[in-house]
């Protein structure tokens, strides 16, 4: 997916902000995108953004409930 890439390319950038936006638009059209949803939990960690963080880690539990990276980072 070139959008996942450019989106990774941002965060690797520290534009934590335009990766977000980046994977906002990739997960209206693939909401269950397990990996667009790590890299955006990623992103609103790195921004302290707390109520998006939580909600993009709600959608993540809900794709895979026993993803490894929301055993690290939320549980």
């Amino acid at each position: 997916n070139t959008e996942l890439a450019q989106a990774t390319k941002l965060y690797g950038e520290k534009d934590y902000a335009g990766a977000a936006t980046l994977l906002t638009t990739i997960l209206a059209a693939e909401p269950t995108n397990v990996s667009a949803l790590q890299a955006q939990a990623n992103s609103y960690l790195a921004l302290k953004d707390g109520p998006k963080l939580a909600a993009s880690a709600a959608k993540l539990v809900a794709a895979e409930p026993l993803n490894q990276w929301l055993a690290r980072h939320v549980g």
